[in-house]
């Protein structure tokens, strides 16, 4: 499903209205991260262990606007259908690519609207957290409407039972409710150099460096892992669209781009990722990602 550009928004019938649904689309997204507390991350979360989960919210309407504009200029996490290389492949991607004024500037009729679905609960065992929404009348010059902010709260590792979401709607958006799985935090370790492979796209020279995980008990849409160097933390990541089989070798070459400074270790992020639809009033389309990740930081030799 392609969350952006997913489809009209509900305008008025007639002329007008047709023309304005032709350009203006309209997407919820509601993303749910767990992942361990920072600072006390062991390999496997044993039962009873605090995470942390954090929510976020961006339910919008926008048009004259392409959706990667729309995705740079609202910060929006990560899309699986558009920022990730093809399965068992390696990428180069750059996260510091924002969207300003000019991405914009060529079309006085770029905007984008924050729609309003009243306060959005999630409800996980023994805890909850609502995001509530604060309206802005300008963020930027085409940017206005609901803002909805983050909240995090800790919860206990190891629970199976579904998290309920819920919202009593609002004056753009109607009520919705679903109740979504937290796919297993993938627990990656690193095992000895292999030979090289052709992951990632050609041969590699070197060993590579195998990466393994807990497999999912139950399927998840999407695993990636995502790198960086530990002496340019804000330069370009390497992402890996991997099938979660419990292994993946990345080629020394690409560990070598990572770390030209040959400190002997890169940052990891390992990614698990479930979408689960929604339909609300309102939306276009609208999806859940709900994400458990890891961070660590890997010998590489």
């Amino acid at each position: 499903m392609a969350l952006l550009a997913a489809g009209c928004s509900g305008e008025p019938a007639g002329p007008a209205g047709d023309e304005a649904a032709a350009t203006a689309h309209s997407f919820g997204l509601l993303t749910l991260r767990i992942a361990p507390q920072p600072g006390n991350e062991p390999a496997e979360p044993a039962a009873g262990t605090s995470l942390e989960l954090s929510a976020t919210a961006h339910l919008a309407r926008y048009r004259a606007l392409d959706p990667d504009q729309v995705a740079r200029l609202l910060a929006l996490p990560l899309d699986p259908q558009r920022e990730l290389p093809a399965l068992d492949e390696c990428g180069w991607f750059d996260p510091t690519r924002d969207a300003d004024e000019e991405d914009v500037a060529h079309d006085d009729e770029g905007e984008i609207d924050l729609l309003e679905a009243g306060d959005i609960r999630i409800v996980a065992p023994a805890r909850s957290l609502a995001l509530r929404p604060r309206s802005f009348a300008g963020l930027l010059p085409f940017v206005s409407g609901t803002v909805y902010q983050e909240a995090q709260i800790n919860v206990a590792a190891g629970f199976e039972q579904p998290i309920e979401i819920g919202a009593a709607g609002g004056a753009t958006v109607g009520g919705f409710g679903l109740r979504v799985l937290l796919p297993a935090l993938p627990a990656v370790g690193v095992a000895a150099p292999v030979a090289a492979t052709s992951a990632g796209g050609g041969a590699a020279s070197g060993a590579a460096l195998e990466l393994r995980w807990t497999v999912a008990r139950a399927a998840a849409e999407t695993m990636y892992l995502e790198l960086q160097g530990t002496e340019r933390p804000a330069g370009p990541v390497l992402r890996c669209n991997v099938d979660d089989v419990g292994r993946f070798a990345v080629p020394r070459r690409l560990l070598d781009a990572l770390d030209p400074m040959d400190t002997g270790s890169v940052l990891l992020e390992a990614v698990r990722l479930r979408r689960t639809p929604f339909h609300a009033r309102g939306l276009g389309e609208a999806e859940v990602r709900v994400i458990a990740s890891e961070r660590q930081r890997l010998a590489t030799h």
